[in-house]
């Protein structure tokens, strides 16, 4: 496998089947995720790729230092909001940001390559690694942006049919009478 050879080519302790499909899995086939696990950990990949919300973590500061902090603001304001969703098209994207510009954000950071994946049916997600940071930067710097965020994604997944989707936005801020009043209201009505 090449995800085995490059981490080989780094000196690290070799991998079992299940540890490097995770590392593989964890890193979204990034190879720069797997280069910057091998270089923080060469002994432990597998942990450094799991820890990499640690705020000392390397993978942590390179994405927020070499991509994060040099993000034009309203690029910045967009995909912070956005990380609260696993997956979103541009309708729901203005919905969440409550911005006109958020379709014309959404093409250049797909254009600039910023860890933003275009799927077919034309929904976006980030990759994992940097939605993590961005979901972690922004529950950290700006709390209450944060619950309110996952507040507004719930309404708007809630209207769409997808009260799964809601109800856990609901349970992540600890709203656990929101999330009952979402799956019971319907069948008491």
């Amino acid at each position: 496998r090449q995800a085995a050879a490059l981490l080989d080519g780094y000196g690290c302790s070799p991998l079992d089947a299940a540890e490097l499909d995770e590392a593989v899995r964890r890193s979204e086939g990034w190879a720069a995720g797997l280069q910057l696990a091998a270089l923080a950990r060469p002994e432990q990949v597998a942990a450094a790729l799991r820890e990499r919300s640690a705020p000392d973590g390397l993978i942590t500061s390179y994405l927020v230092d070499e991509v994060l902090e040099r993000l034009p603001a309203r690029q910045r304001d967009v995909a912070e909001a956005l990380s609260v969703l696993e997956e979103f098209d541009p309708s729901l994207a203005a919905g969440l940001t409550g911005r006109d510009d958020t379709e014309d954000v959404l093409r250049d950071l797909h254009a600039g390559h910023v860890f933003l994946v275009r799927s077919a049916d034309s929904t976006y997600r980030f990759h994992r690694l940097f939605r993590d940071v961005l979901h972690d930067e922004l529950r950290t710097r700006e709390p209450q942006r944060w619950t309110a965020l996952h507040h507004r994604a719930a309404e708007l997944l809630a209207a769409r049919g997808q009260v799964d989707a809601a109800f856990d936005h609901l349970m992540t801020i600890g709203d656990v009478d929101g999330a009952a009043d979402l799956v019971l209201r319907p069948a008491l009505d």
